[in-house]
């Protein structure tokens, strides 16, 4: 790790942890619906949360987004939306409120149904994670942190992160020679 990228991440450990604890339910919700385990749709709604909360913790780091955002997902991606410069915010907008259907439907007692739910989600899941991520300023020369670390991984890690993950793959592609296999 660079010295650029430890001051950054002592300036801004809430934000670092938050974007951890996404990257890590992220991986293990693209694991689950690749699986066809629709427990990954509930992972992957936890994922694009805490990834938005990461994202306003850089902005400002001292914000309570516990008190401030609870679990409201459109709320904090309003305000990342306003915070960044976000390309595709309705078809982001989509994705969060399909993913917050998904959270809200988390309990068995909970008569709240979404439209529809289908493990090839995971495709959406991996447009809005990796373009939100992206929009993380780490200093120059970290770019192997987090998400894109996991992709580096040499081993079964890698595959089930970069298995038909085109923006993942577009990404990490000039860090690494990908092997298409």
């Amino acid at each position: 790790m660079t010295i650029e990228m430890q001051k950054f991440a002592r300036a801004n450990k809430l934000g670092m942890r938050f974007m951890v604890d996404a990257c890590e339910d992220y991986y293990s919700a693209r694991c689950s619906l690749l699986q066809r385990g629709f427990g990954g749709l509930h992972l992957g709604s936890l994922a694009i949360e805490k990834l938005l909360k990461s994202l306003m913790l850089f902005k400002e780091p001292e914000l309570d987004v516990r008190k401030i955002y609870g679990h409201d997902m459109l709320k904090v991606f309003d305000d990342v939306v306003h915070c960044y410069d976000v390309q595709k915010k309705d078809q982001y907008r989509d994705i969060v409120n399909r993913f917050k259907e998904h959270y809200d439907v988390r309990y068995p007692c909970d008569n709240t149904q979404p439209r529809t739910i289908c493990t090839g989600e995971y495709m959406e899941l991996d447009d809005i994670f990796v373009g939100m991520y992206s929009l993380i300023e780490f200093p120059v020369g970290s770019e192997s942190t987090g998400l894109v670390q996991m992709a580096l991984f040499s081993d079964r890690t890698a595959k089930m992160v970069l298995l038909n993950n085109e923006p993942l793959r577009k990404m990490v592609k000039p860090l690494i020679e990908l092997d298409d296999s």
